[in-house]
């Protein structure tokens, strides 16, 4: 649950700065951060519930979808971590760096639908993720021109 939860204030730090809060220095921290808790999560699931044992795992990748799709949400963010460093964007270009960390709302949608699959029942907890999620991407979706005349007016 911590790395949604660091995720989706990763992800609201840019609309947060269009409304003039400026944490971009807390970004690369943060999304750090919710790298570092899906992969304590998946390594705690690897361990403690299964034990090490992989073709319990196996079964349980088409027996359970949401851990498929925790899966596939820690796979978005493991190139993200990886090229985390200012390093990584010199080597990169910042145009490719950017294009590559859009995979961070893939990873958002996987965490969801993880968490929303997982608990089975639709609680306002999982509710509020979602919402503040889905409104994260709506906000990225809205066409820059669109976004562009509600600032000036």
């Amino acid at each position: 649950m911590l790395g949604l939860q660091f995720l989706v204030v990763s992800l609201a730090i840019t609309p947060l700065r269009r409304l003039g809060l400026n944490l971009i220095r807390f970004r690369r921290a943060l999304g750090l951060l919710a790298f570092g808790y899906v992969a304590l999560h998946l390594t705690a699931w690897v361990t403690l519930d299964m034990g090490l044992r992989w073709s319990e795992m196996a079964a349980d990748l088409w027996k359970r979808p949401y851990v498929i799709l925790g899966m596939v949400g820690f796979l978005a963010l493991l190139p993200l971590a990886a090229t985390s460093s200012n390093a990584a964007i010199r080597r990169m270009g910042p145009v490719a760096w950017a294009r590559l960390h859009k995979l961070a709302y893939g990873a958002l949608v996987a965490g969801l639908l993880h968490l929303a699959l997982l608990s089975k029942v639709w609680t306002v907890e999982i509710l509020v993720y979602c919402g503040l999620g889905l409104g994260l991407l709506a906000l990225r979706l809205l066409p820059r021109t669109v976004r562009r005349a509600r600032a000036t007016a």
